[in-house]
């Protein structure tokens, strides 16, 4: 139940994402999205795994 309490609180984020997203697609490069999602992808992936680490 609390999960899914979490999922409805990031509703808003989520639609408000959507909207912007459906405004700056047409103004940014396919390649330069492909970097960014790529950049923030490795930057989340190290971040969980420093945060394992250091939890051990």
């Amino acid at each position: 139940m609390n999960q899914l309490l979490l999922s409805i609180m990031l509703l808003p984020a989520l639609f408000l994402g959507y909207l912007v997203s459906s405004k700056l697609v047409h103004r940014i490069d396919k390649k330069q999205i492909k970097s960014l999602t790529l950049v923030l992808c490795t930057a989340s992936a190290l971040t969980l795994a420093v945060k394992s680490i250091v939890e051990l």
